[in-house]
């Protein structure tokens, strides 16, 4: 439970500390476009949650991950329909392609994360559980 809270707060911080100081962010836009930003924050995005998964220790932390990162876009859904009065879900569904890249490279460097940390003491525990 611990870790999971200590991950978590890890990608909180990384996430909103990456967006205030490096200006590296989720960014909803109420037109289509995958650009070097988009590349760049589901690249950071992943990393983040990697380092998270090495200190969870447990793959459940990945849907935590793409839990956060669902509402992240949400709120970034919410904040360009604020100004463009275009309609929630007409925003969210033309960034549903970067929503769909960000959350899966975070849940999938969670759980590289988390392969990493357990990765060598399993195959070690097998190794001396066979006869």
């Amino acid at each position: 439970m611990w870790r999971q809270l200590g991950a978590f707060l890890l990608l909180l911080a990384l996430v909103f500390g990456a967006a205030y100081f490096l200006g590296i962010s989720i960014v909803a836009r109420s037109n289509f476009a995958f650009d070097t930003s988009d590349v760049l924050s589901s690249a950071a995005g992943m990393w983040f949650a990697l380092f998270g998964g090495l200190i969870a220790r447990q793959y459940r932390f990945a849907i935590i991950v793409g839990v956060l990162y669902v509402c992240l876009w949400g709120m970034a859904t919410y904040f360009v329909n604020a100004g463009t009065q275009a309609g929630f879900l007409p925003i969210f569904r033309i960034n549903a392609p970067n929503v769909v890249v960000s959350v899966l490279s975070g849940m999938a460097g969670a759980c590289v994360g988390v392969f990493v940390r357990s990765g060598p003491r399993r195959a070690e525990a097998e190794v001396h559980s066979e006869p």
